[in-house]
C-alpha cells in the first residue's frame, strides 16, 4: 500500500470496533423519566387537598399503564413492592398478587443480594436523588434479563421520604448484541495478532494505524517504531509507483482490492520481497475509512526462483561451447550480475599449477586491482582458508561475514592491507570444481559493495553451480583429448603411402634441397638445390661422392656454434624410424670459412611390413632469414634504446604503465605517474583532445602519427608525435589504450630496410625456382622420355609415360608459382593486360581447351595496384581448376563493371558438380582473397552444365570498399 497525499477524506477513518455514539433506544427512557418525575411532583403538590391528590394519582396511574415497554413500580421505605404496572408484569412475570408486599430484592440475582446491591441502590437514591442501574435481574421463571433504569426517591411536601420509584427496561437483546460484538472483536484481535502474515491498518494518507507482531517481525521494527512510520518509509522506491496506482483505483471505486509482489526495505537495510494484498474498509455512507493490507514475506521463494533461473542460464552457457575457458569466463560474468560482486575461476593445469581463468567485477579498475593482488601476493599453498584449502580438501569454504581483524591479520605489508581495504570484501564462498572424483579447480563468489551475507542457501547454489561447471570443463578436456588422438591417427595414416606418394613428397619440396636415402643411408636422389647447398656444382658428383667426402667439405655446427653430432642428423634419425626429426644447422665451408644456415627435416617412409624403406630429407636455406632475424634484433635494440615513450592507460584515461623513456621525456617517475589521469600531460588549451582520442579507441580505431603538444613535470611544453592503439583482452574487447611517442624517421628507415629484404628474398626465390628447379624437372622429363623410347612396346612404357606426365604437371604448377612471385613486378600494368598474359600461359598448359578473355566497355584501363595481384591470383586458381577438373572445351574470362563494383567471371562448359561436392583448398584460398578485397565470391555449378566462378568487389579507391 502507498501513501496518498491530499485525499478529500483525509482523517475521516475510524478504527474497526470503536464506533460509538448516542442510541435512539435510550430516548424513551429519558422521556419516561421526565414524565415520571413530573407526575411525582404533581402528586406531591396535590397533597394539599384530597381531590387534586386523587386526580394526580389517577394521572400517574394512567402514565404508568401507558408505558408498557418499561417496568415502573413503587417501593416503600422497607424496600417492598408497593405498586406493579403492566410493564413490570411483562418484564418480570409476576402478577400483582404475587409480588405486592414482597421485598424488591426478589428481583435481584442471588449474588447481587448477597453483596447488598438492593440496599446500596436505595441508599444512593435517597442520598443523591437518583441511582442509575444496569444489570442482570431475576424473572419469576428463574431466567435472567438484562435491564437498565434508575431509582428515584419519593418525598412529601415537607421533604420527608415516602418511598422509591423504580423504572427498568429490558435491554437483553442489546446486551447480547454488544457481547457478540465484543467477542467478535476479541476474535479479530486474536486473529490479527496471531496471523501467519503481516497485517496492517493503514490510513488513506499512508500512515500505519495498527500493525500485528508478524509485520514487525518481517520489517525488523518494534511495534512503537512501526506506528511512527508510513508505508512509503518501508517500500523500495522502484516499486512505489505501481502500488500507488492500484491504491488510487481502489479509492476511486474502480476495483475492490488488489495484490502484487514488491520489494521492501528492512530496518537493517536488507531488501526483502513480499506479496501484498490490499482491500479498503468503508464507512456506512460508503466513504473510505482505512486500508487493510496483508504482507507475506516471499523472499525465500524469490531466492529459490532466482537460483533456479540462474542455474538454467548457467546451464545454457555451459552447454553452448566446448571452449571451457570462454565458457567459465561467461559463467563468472553471469554470477556477478546475479550472485556476487566478485567472481573468480581458478583451474589446476596438467602440471599442477594454479591458473586464474577469470576475474569479474562491474568496475574494470577493481578487476585490475584483483589481478595485481594475485600477482604480488599469491595465496600460500598451505593457506588455512580460501582457494588453496578447497583444492586440498575438495570441500567448499564459506565465511558469512569477513571480520576486519582477519583482513588485518592476512595483510603481508601496508600495500597489501591497502589493496584489501579497497576491495571491501564482506562475505565469500569458494566451491570446488569436482568431476569423476578429481578436483579440477575452484569458483569463488565474493560479496563487497552490496553488503550481501552468504548463507546455507547460497552455499547450496554455489556447490550446484560448481558441479555443473566441473562437468562442462571435464567434457571439454575429454573432447580436446579425443580430437588430438584423432588428428594424430590421421597424421600417422597419411604417412603410410606408396611409391607414388614418395615421389609427391619429393616434388612438394622442389623449392628446397631434397635428398632421398635408402635404408642403408646411401643417397639415390638429390636435386640441384641440395647439391649447391652441399658445395657441389651439380647433382651427379654429389650423389656419387663418398659419404666421407661430402661430410669433409663442411664443419657442422649447431645454432650455438658447437660441433653437431653426426648421429643426430635428421636423415640418420629418420632411418631409425624417428618421425618429425628436425634440426637447425650451420654449415661452415672448410676452404673459405663461409657460413650458411639451413633448416633440415627428415621423414621416414615405411614399406608394407612397417620397416623403414627410405628417408626423405628437406634442406631449407634460411641464411637470409637468419640474417633478417639478426637485423630485426638489431632494429629492436635500436627501438629499445631510442627516446620513445610507451604509456598504457585505461579507457577512462588512467595511466597503468610508464617506461623509462616516458620518465626521461616527461619528468615523472613511474610511481608518480601510474594511477593518475593522462590529462596531467595535456596543456589547458587542449581539453577535448584526450576524450576524442579515447572515444576512437573505444570504437576499436587507431590514432597514428598524431602530432600534438604535451607538458612535462617542470612545465616545459614538448612537441610529441603519438600513435595510440586499443588494447584488447582475450575476448577481443577493448580494455585500454597504448600510447607510443616515437621517432618517425627511424621507423620509416626500418620499414624501408625490411621491404628491401623481403623484395630481395622474393626475387631470389623466383630466380632460383625458375633457373634451378624448373630446369631440373625439364631435364628429368627429357631423360624419362628417352628412357620411354627405349622401352617402347613393353609394359614399362605406360608407367614411364605416367611419370613424365606427373613431372610436366609439376613443372606447370611451378611456373605458376614463379609467375605469382614475379607478379609484383607487373602491377604497373592494367588488369586486362595482366590477365591476357595469364591466359596465354594457361593456353600453353591446356592445349585442348579454348580460353578467351572479354573486356566489357567501362572496365578500368589504369593499373589497380595490389588489388590487381589478388584478382590475378583468383583468376589463376579458377583457370587451374577448370584445366585440371572440369574436362571443359571452352573457358571464358569476362571483365565488367556494374555501378561501383568490378565483376570478374571465369566460366567453363565442363562437367560441373552438385551441391554435395567438397570444397578444396583452392576454393577456400579464392574466398579468402575475395574477402581481403572486401568482395564476395560465388561459385555456380550444375552437373553437366559447367561451372561459373564470379567475383564482385568494390572498385579500388571507392567509398564502399571495406
Amino acid at each position: 500500500m502507498a501513501r496518498h497525499e491530499g485525499h478529500p477524506r483525509k482523517g475521516a477513518w475510524r478504527k474497526l470496533g470503536t464506533l460509538s455514539g448516542p442510541s435512539r433506544s435510550d430516548e424513551p427512557a429519558t422521556l419516561c423519566e421526565s414524565r415520571f418525575e413530573g407526575a411525582v411532583v404533581g402528586v406531591r403538590r396535590s397533597r394539599r387537598s384530597e381531590e387534586p391528590f386523587r386526580e394526580s394519582e389517577e394521572r400517574f396511574r394512567l402514565l404508568v399503564e401507558a408505558a408498557t415497554d418499561y417496568a415502573i413500580f413503587m417501593l416503600d421505605l422497607d424496600g417492598r413492592v408497593a405498586s406493579w404496572d403492566e410493564g413490570a408484569r411483562r418484564l418480570f412475570g409476576y402478577t400483582d398478587e404475587e409480588i405486592l408486599g414482597e421485598p424488591g430484592s426478589a428481583l435481584f440475582t442471588p449474588e447481587d443480594v448477597r453483596s447488598g446491591v438492593p440496599e446500596r441502590q436505595l441508599e444512593k437514591a435517597a442520598e443523591e436523588g437518583r441511582a442509575e442501574d444496569e444489570r442482570w435481574y431475576l424473572r419469576k421463571d428463574g431466567s435472567r434479563v438484562w435491564a437498565s433504569g434508575f431509582v428515584r426517591p419519593i418525598r412529601d411536601e415537607s421533604g420527608d421520604l415516602r418511598g422509591f420509584a423504580k423504572v427498568a427496561r429490558d435491554i437483553t437483546h442489546r446486551k447480547e448484541t454488544e457481547d457478540k460484538l465484543r467477542e467478535s472483536e476479541e476474535r479479530f484481535r486474536a486473529t490479527f495478532e496471531q496471523a501467519a502474515v503481516g497485517v496492517a491498518h493503514v490510513s488513506t494518507d499512508g500512515r500505519l494505524l495498527r500493525v500485528n507482531h508478524k509485520l514487525c517481525e518481517i520489517f525488523g521494527y518494534a511495534w512503537e517504531e512501526m506506528l511512527r512510520l508510513g508505508m512509503e518509509d518501508l517500500a523500495a522506491p522502484e516499486d512505489q509507483e505501481a502500488d500507488l496506482q492500484q491504491a488510487r483505483r481502489v479509492l476511486a471505486g474502480e476495483i475492490e482490492s488488489y495484490s502484487l509482489e514488491k520489494r521492501y526495505l528492512r530496518k537493517d537495510g536488507a531488501v526483502i520481497w513480499a506479496n501484498l494484498a490490499v482491500s479498503l474498509v468503508r464507512d456506512p455512507s460508503g466513504g473510505p475509512q482505512y486500508f487493510i493490507g496483508a504482507v507475506e514475506d516471499i523472499t525465500e521463494r524469490k531466492r529459490i526462483e532466482e537460483a533456479q533461473r540462474f542455474l538454467a542460464e548457467a546451464g545454457d552457457v555451459l552447454s553452448s561451447s566446448l571452449d571451457y575457458r570462454e565458457t567459465l569466463s561467461s559463467v563468472a560474468r553471469l554470477a556477478v550480475s546475479s550472485l556476487a560482486d566478485w567472481c573468480t575461476v581458478d583451474v589446476l593445469t596438467e602440471e599442477g599449477s594454479l591458473e586464474r581463468l577469470a576475474v569479474e567485477h562491474p568496475d574494470p579498475e577493481k578487476v585490475e586491482l584483483a589481478y595485481k593482488l594475485q600477482e604480488r601476493y599469491p595465496p600460500e599453498p598451505d593457506a588455512p582458508r580460501g582457494v588453496r584449502l578447497v583444492l586440498r580438501t575438495g570441500e567448499p569454504d564459506m565465511m558469512p561475514e569477513i571480520p576486519q581483524r582477519l583482513i588485518e591479520e592476512a595483510a603481508r605489508d601496508e600495500e597489501h592491507r591497502e589493496i584489501l581495504r579497497k576491495l571491501g570484501l564482506r562475505s565469500y564462498i569458494v566451491a570446488p570444481l569436482v568431476a569423476r572424483g578429481r578436483t579440477l579447480g575452484a569458483i569463488s563468489l565474493v560479496s563487497a559493495e552490496s553488503g550481501r551475507r552468504y548463507g546455507e542457501a547460497d552455499l547450496r547454489l554455489a556447490r550446484e553451480l560448481a558441479r555443473r561447471a566441473a562437468i562442462a570443463v571435464d567434457n571439454a578436456w575429454l573432447y580436446e583429448q579425443a580430437q588430438r588422438e584423432i588428428a594424430e591417427r590421421a597424421w600417422a595414416q597419411e604417412e603410410l603411402r606408396g611409391s607414388r606418394e614418395q615421389l609427391e613428397v619429393i616434388l612438394k619440396g622442389v623449392a628446397d634441397g631434397i635428398i632421398a636415402q635408402d635404408a642403408s643411408g646411401g643417397i639415390f636422389y638429390a636435386n640441384e638445390a641440395a647439391a649447391r647447398m652441399s658445395g657441389y656444382p651439380s647433382v651427379r658428383p654429389f650423389v656419387e661422392a663418398p659419404a666421407d667426402e661430402r661430410l669433409g667439405k663442411f664443419e657442422l655446427l649447431d645454432a650455438e656454434g658447437s660441433p653437431f653430432p653426426l648421429e643426430r642428423l635428421p636423415g640418420r634419425r629418420a632411418l631409425q624410424g624417428e618421425e618429425g626429426a628436425e634440426e637447425v644447422l650451420r654449415f661452415r665451408a672448410v676452404e673459405t670459412g663461409e657460413e650458411r644456415w639451413a633448416s633440415v627435416s627428415a621423414t621416414p617412409v615405411f614399406d608394407a611390413d612397417g620397416r623403414v624403406h627410405m628417408s626423405v630429407s628437406i634442406m631449407r636455406d634460411i641464411t637470409e632469414r637468419r640474417r633478417a632475424e639478426q637485423e630485426r634484433a638489431r632494429l629492436a635494440a635500436i627501438v629499445e634504446s631510442s627516446d620513445d615513450a610507451i604509456i598504457g592507460k585505461t579507457l577512462e584515461g588512467t595511466i597503468t604503465s610508464w617506461n623509462g623513456s616516458a620518465q626521461r621525456i616527461y619528468g615523472y617517475s613511474a610511481e608518480e605517474a601510474v594511477g593518475r589521469p593522462i590529462t596531467m600531460l595535456v596543456p589547458p588549451e587542449l581539453p577535448d583532445e584526450i576524450p576524442g582520442i579515447l572515444e576512437k579507441i573505444r570504437r576499436g580505431e587507431k590514432v597514428e602519427h598524431f602530432e600534438t603538444v604535451r607538458v612535462a613535470r617542470d612545465g616545459r611544453r614538448l612537441d610529441i608525435s603519438l600513435s595510440v592503439s586499443p588494447i584488447r583482452n582475450s575476448a577481443g574487447d577493448v580494455v585500454g589504450a597504448s600510447t607510443i611517442a616515437r621517432d618517425i624517421t627511424e621507423r620509416k628507415r626500418t620499414e624501408t630496410a625490411l621491404r628491401e629484404v623481403r623484395e630481395t628474398e622474393r626475387q631470389r626465390i623466383a630466380r632460383d625456382l625458375h633457373d634451378g628447379v624448373l630446369q631440373d624437372l625439364s631435364y628429368a622429363a627429357i631423360a624419362l622420355e628417352v628412357t620411354k623410347l627405349n622401352a617402347q612396346g613393353t609394359a614399362l612404357e605406360s608407367e614411364l609415360q605416367e611419370e613424365v606426365d606427373t613431372l610436366r604437371s609439376a613443372s606447370q604448377d611451378l611456373r605458376a608459382a614463379v609467375y605469382d612471385l614475379r607478379l609484383a613486378d607487373e602491377l604497373d600494368q592494367p588488369l586486362p593486360r595482366l590477365l591476357e598474359s595469364l591466359v596465354d600461359r594457361n593456353r600453353a598448359m591446356a592445349r585442348d581447351q579454348e580460353i578467351r578473355v572479354e573486356v566489357e566497355e567501362g572496365f578500368p584501363a589504369t593499373p589497380l595496384g595490389d588489388a590487381a595481384a589478388e584478382l590475378s591470383r583468383i583468376v589463376q586458381e579458377a583457370l587451374t581448376n577448370a584445366r585440371r577438373h572440369s574436362a571443359a572445351r571452352n573457358v571464358l574470362v569476362t571483365l565488367k563493371v556494374e555501378g561501383e563494383e568490378l565483376i570478374v567471371e571465369v566460366a567453363d562448359d565442363g562437367r560441373g558438380f552438385g551441391p554435395g561436392a567438397s570444397v578444396g583448398v583452392g576454393s577456400r584460398s579464392m574466398r579468402e582473397r575475395a574477402a581481403s578485397l572486401g568482395g564476395e565470391l560465388r561459385v555456380l555449378s550444375e552437373p553437366g552444365n559447367g561451372t561459373t566462378v564470379q567475383l564482385r568487389t568494390p572498385m579500388p579507391g571507392s567509398s564502399s570498399r571495406k
